[in-house]
């Protein structure tokens, strides 16, 4: 059955998981490919696993139905695995991400943004009403010609894997040194709603674990990571930046300057 299966290949390696499908072509398509590779154990060469994963069950558990179907969000179905060279593809393409230098080792999270148009007002809405045992989430500061430009601007749902920090390399500099810093690596710049979805998820999800919220883009040291949508502000068009996550919140702002505490998450579809 499919959780057997689930179970076998969370033993093995990304390559192993690879060659042991090699046998199971026939009747293949019944299993779901990110349930597979959610799974199975994607790692870097050491013992600490390369992703985190925010996925459904997260956001039920943090925000519970009821919330979330008043939002009008949903998720949608796991595609099933055509052909064993999607499922090879997708292994590799995750596991290149090991490559990429991410500042303290922070590794990746593979964040799952709900299907429904999921806008930056309903997340904030969400982060305030917590299911129980969790803590909200905060915002310190969001720039008021973001929160009118963006608040109810709708993202499109899916899965992507997002950097829990900023690439190595990547604070102060311009805009175009960051964005093809990334592209370099295969990645690109996150979107607004990305970041402040990785950061929100990871901080409420956590503070129900015995170890305690993670302030992901956090004040120590000061860190955020440039975004590739830009803000009106006065005639000029200026990049959001999301991070700063101190004990009083996130902050949503504004900057087409380089300077230190601004860098840049690496993120691949």
């Amino acid at each position: 059955c499919h959780a057997v299966m689930v179970l076998i290949l969370s033993f093995l390696e990304p390559k192993d998981v690879v060659k042991a499908t090699s046998d199971l072509r026939r009747g293949w398509g019944r299993y779901q490919i990110d349930d597979l590779l959610l799974h199975a154990r994607l790692t870097p060469t050491d013992s600490r696993p390369l992703f985190r994963v925010i996925d459904e069950k997260v956001w039920r558990k943090c925000f519970g139905d009821a919330a979330l179907n008043a939002q009008g969000l949903s998720f949608r179905a796991h595609p099933s695995l055509q052909s064993l060279n999607a499922l090879r593809e997708r292994v590799r393409s995750l596991n290149e991400l090991a490559a990429v230098p991410i500042e303290n080792d922070a590794k990746f999270t593979l964040l799952t943004i709900p299907d429904g148009g999921l806008t930056l007002d309903q997340l904030i809405q969400l982060a305030a009403t917590p299911q129980a045992g969790h803590l909200a989430a905060a915002f310190d500061y969001i720039n008021p010609s973001v929160a009118t430009q963006y608040g109810n601007v709708p993202v499109e749902g899916g899965m992507v894997a997002i950097s829990n920090g900023v690439v190595q390399g990547s604070r102060n500099r311009p805009v175009a040194d960051q964005r093809a810093l990334v592209e370099r690596h295969g990645c690109q710049m996150p979107r607004l709603m990305d970041a402040v979805t990785l950061c929100v998820l990871t901080y409420m999800n956590s503070s129900a674990t015995a170890t305690g919220p993670v302030r992901l883009l956090n004040d120590t040291p000061w860190t955020y990571t440039r975004c590739s949508e830009q803000v009106t502000i006065f005639g000029g068009s200026y990049h959001l930046v999301v991070g700063g996550f101190a004990p009083a919140g996130l902050s949503v702002r504004s900057s087409n300057l380089g300077y230190e505490s601004g860098g840049v998450c690496a993120l691949r579809k």
